[in-house]
Parts: C-alpha cells; sequence; structure tokens
C-alpha cells in the first residue's frame, strides 16, 4: 500500500501542472546538462592541447628554417661556397652548377651593385615544404630573393623552384578568362588578370574580330619568357616571378608586360590574317609582322615606332586600319593600303613610310651580303636599264651595309614628271638622299 501512495505522489508530482515538468524530471534534465557541458570542456581541452602542440612544433620548425636560411645567408655574405653549398638539396652536378651560379652572382653583386641585406622578410611552411623570401638591397632600391626548401630529417635544404612547394592551386576565371596559379604568385594574378581582360576587349574591338577568343594562361614555377603552348595555340606559358630574384613590389614588371602585350597583339592578329609563310609576299608578310608590333603598343599605351600603322590609325581611323589587317593575305600589296584609304596615289597619301622603306632598305643590304643577285634586283625599278647596270654595280661594291635610319621622307617629281618619294637616308658615312617609286603595289629604288 505504502509503495502504491508513492506512486501515486510522484504521479501526481509529475502531473501536478500540465505542460510542465516534474521535479525529478528537472534533476534528469540538468544532470544530462552538466554531463554534456563536461564532456564539451574535455573535449575543449583535449583540442586546446593538441592545437598548443601542433603549435610548438610548427614554431620548432619555423626556427628551424629560419636558422638554416640565416646560415645560409651568413655563407653568402661571407663568400664561403663550401658552406652555402651544404644547405643545398641536389647533389646533381647540373644542380650543383646552377647553385654555384647564384652564389657567383651574389658575390658579383656585392662588389658591383653595392649589396646589402640578406634578412627573412616572409616564411610560409606546408608540411614538409617551405618558401621563403629573402630582402637584398642593391643599388639602394630592395629585391627579394624567393627560395624553396624541403625537410630532410631534422634539417632543411634548398630545392629548387620546380620541385618546391607555392602554396595551394588556385585559379582566376573572368569572361573568356582563366589564370591558373598557386598561391605565392597571387601578387602577379591580382595585377595581371585586369589588364588581360582590358588587353582581349580592346584589341578585339580595334581588330574587328569576330568573336573574342577564350584565353587560358599557366603560372609555371621557372625562370624564361612567356611563351605560347605548342599543344593549344590559346595556353600562355607564363614564368613566375617567384622562381629567383624580383623586384619588391614589382610582381608584373614592365618587361613582362610589354613581352605578353606582344604575344597577345600577334595572336589576335594570326587568328585574323592567318600566320605568314613563305609564299607570302614581301608587303604582305612586313604588314603582318608590323600590324603586331603596332597593337602591342596600342595596348601598352606607349609612342609606336610602327610610323605607317601609327599614321594610317591617326588620319584614317582605326576602321581603316581594321580594314588593313582584314584584307591581309598571302598576295596582299600596298594596293591594299589603296583600297582602305581611298587614296588613288599614295605619293601624295597622308602616311608616314619611313619604317617600311627602312625595312627595304635593310633587304637591300641583307641581299647584298648574302650575294643573292635575284632578290637584291628585285627592290630596284629595273625599267630603267641605267639604274640596273647601277644596281649590279653596287652588289659589287657593296655600299650602304652600315646601319640605316631614315630621317623624313617626302613627295617630289622626278625630271620626266613622274611621282616619287625622296628619303633622306643615314649611314655610317653620312646622309644620302634616296628615291623611291610605287610600281604594282611596291616601293622600288628609282635611285
Amino acid at each position: 500500500m505504502g509503495i502504491e501512495l508513492k506512486w501515486d505522489v510522484d504521479a501526481a508530482d509529475e502531473q501536478t501542472q500540465p505542460g510542465t515538468v516534474g521535479s525529478r524530471g528537472r534533476r534528469r534534465h540538468w544532470k544530462g546538462l552538466a554531463r554534456l557541458a563536461f564532456l564539451l570542456l574535455v573535449l575543449a581541452l583535449l583540442a586546446a592541447g593538441f592545437y598548443l602542440r601542433l603549435r610548438e612544433v610548427d614554431a620548432q620548425q619555423e626556427n628551424l628554417l629560419r636558422a638554416s636560411v640565416e646560415a645560409e645567408i651568413t655563407a653568402l655574405r661571407l663568400g664561403d661556397v663550401q658552406a652555402y653549398q651544404q644547405f643545398q638539396d641536389s647533389e646533381d652536378p647540373a644542380r650543383q652548377l646552377v647553385w654555384r651560379e647564384m652564389f657567383d652572382a651574389w658575390q658579383v653583386r656585392k662588389v658591383e651593385s653595392n649589396a646589402l641585406g640578406g634578412e627573412v622578410v616572409a616564411l610560409n611552411i606546408g608540411g614538409d615544404d617551405a618558401w621563403v623570401q629573402v630582402e637584398e638591397i642593391i643599388n639602394g632600391e630592395t629585391w627579394l630573393h624567393t627560395w624553396y626548401y624541403r625537410r630532410s630529417g631534422d634539417a632543411w635544404r634548398h630545392v629548387s623552384p620546380q620541385a618546391g612547394w607555392r602554396g595551394h592551386e588556385r585559379s582566376h576565371r573572368a569572361g573568356g578568362l582563366r589564370i591558373d596559379y598557386d598561391d605565392i604568385d597571387a601578387p602577379l594574378v591580382s595585377a595581371l588578370a585586369p589588364l588581360l581582360e582590358l588587353w582581349l576587349e580592346s584589341g578585339c574591338r580595334l581588330l574587328n574580330c569576330s568573336s573574342a577568343p577564350a584565353l587560358n594562361v599557366q603560372v609555371l614555377a621557372r625562370p624564361g619568357v612567356p611563351l605560347w603552348s605548342t599543344a593549344d595555340s590559346w595556353l600562355l606559358l607564363l614564368p613566375s616571378p617567384r622562381v629567383g630574384l624580383a623586384r619588391e613590389g614589382d610582381a608584373l614588371t614592365a618587361g613582362l608586360r610589354a613581352d605578353i602585350a606582344r604575344l597577345l597583339a600577334e595572336r589576335l592578329v594570326r587568328e585574323i590574317a592567318g600566320q605568314p609563310g613563305p609564299d607570302w609576299s614581301p608587303e604582305a608578310g612586313w604588314l603582318h609582322e608590323s600590324v603586331g608590333a603596332w597593337l602591342a603598343d596600342r595596348l601598352l599605351q606607349r609612342d609606336s615606332v610602327q610610323h605607317l600603322l601609327q599614321s594610317l590609325s591617326a588620319n584614317y581611323g582605326d576602321d581603316a586600319l581594321s580594314a588593313t589587317i582584314q584584307g591581309l593575305e598571302p598576295g596582299a600589296t600596298l594596293d591594299l593600303i589603296v583600297r582602305v584609304t581611298g587614296e588613288t596615289d599614295l605619293h601624295e597619301a597622308a602616311l608616314d613610310w619611313r619604317d617600311l622603306l627602312q625595312w627595304q632598305l635593310e633587304q637591300e643590304a641583307a641581299t647584298r651580303v648574302a650575294g643573292d643577285l635575284d632578290a637584291f634586283l628585285a627592290l630596284y625599278d629595273l625599267r630603267d636599264d641605267a639604274l640596273g647596270v647601277l644596281a649590279r654595280a653596287r652588289l659589287v661594291a657593296g655600299e650602304f651595309i652600315g646601319a640605316l635610319a631614315i630621317d623624313e621622307v617626302s613627295p617630289v617629281k622626278a625630271p620626266d614628271g613622274s611621282a616619287l618619294l625622296h628619303a633622306r637616308v643615314k649611314d655610317d658615312s653620312g646622309t644620302v638622299s634616296v628615291f623611291f617609286r610605287l610600281v604594282e603595289g611596291r616601293w622600288l629604288r628609282a635611285s
């Protein structure tokens, strides 16, 4: 009976307030919370201990790496090549030669460029690999070496950039542009990506592309120059500036920017006009190359030395220049310029012929040196028999082999009233006058 009464009391206690928990239920609830809190506290303490241990190990490895790099720098400062090579990973003779070249270059800079410094300014470890940036002051400017290391037992060894760790793989995508790179090259991509987007858009607008191409870029851990992949015509292989010595804060140098602009301009022109070959006329080949150089200058927003195309764009509009590129074909001559400008007489046209005529004189000098009579005479207006005799005599005498430059080109009249171009040409001996006549779409020597 007592047991039954207790059960009744407990039951009554549980049901005193509908929708509420009785005292025993509340005790069970709080005990559960206490157990959970205790478990969480234990897990937190374990995690904190594990984290602190990892940090301790990381700190130990960072200190060990820093000490190794500083010892290597000391060997460079002292010129101790044996101590320096002890920190290098590879025993391959070819790799040892690279390390020796690095050592010798450092010693030369100390003498010739008053190089100072050698402090560690950045360090990043990923497992058993790391990269380190070392400062060097050269002629008062701050430069950074980027070195790569791999842990071997209890020591860190200097490895090649190709074997080094460069962070996680990343990919930048925007429109038709994709750039694949590693973390270490993020500053380069930040500077390059908006530039490439602008260049693709403006280059296609100037050339009147049918559609904007998709451009892929791979930033590679190797020295060298940018170049196109042989497997993919729109894959640009870009050397990372983080493989050796680079100016601080200058991931995208002026030289690298110019190389990329040139490659992109040439590829855009080839996309429209095709690839020049041996069947192309001299004028068509020259125009093709000149357009690529002009477009590169335009992308870089600098003055162009492509005088003919610069004057074509300035005086007849970019549409005339686009039409010139669209009309390029193997047999093209200067009649193409006649069509796009609407001029009936190129002698009087508002065009600057200096670079084209200088190129022709350089071709004349090259064929003369090679002794190629037919190619040499093809540059002359042989309708004049006397000029033909003079040209053959020049080939034998070897005139105008020195460097050439054209100061000025102006239209004049020949004694018979025909139109000519007068070029003031400088060579090693002084300034001479050279005359050209337009014959079947080509400027030929008339003097």
